[in-house]
């Protein structure tokens, strides 16, 4: 009631000026208040941003038991032997 009231005693002008002036702020601040800018970034530098469907429990590759957690240390870990079936061993 009270927010309904303030607003029906500001005139019609105002109250334009005003939602005209929110809504010039909410825009600048989406527009310029996101992401850095190109030069500060090393241009060398890689970041992969990943959305996964559960969290890490640990990077511990004897204490890994869920399957999220194995395809994420398994990208990251170099394998140390790789079993090929088919070759011959001598």
């Amino acid at each position: 009631m009270l927010i309904i009231t303030k607003v029906k005693a500001i005139s019609g002008d105002k109250f334009t000026f005003w939602l005209l002036c929110a809504a010039i702020v909410v825009m600048s601040l989406a527009l310029f208040g996101c992401g850095r800018s190109p030069s500060e970034s090393d241009p060398n530098e890689s970041v992969l941003y990943a959305i996964l469907p559960t969290k890490i429990t640990g990077f511990d590759p004897g204490n890994i038991g869920d399957a999220v957690t194995a395809k994420v240390a398994g990208q990251i870990f170099e394998c140390l032997y790789q079993y090929h079936y088919l070759k011959r061993p001598y």
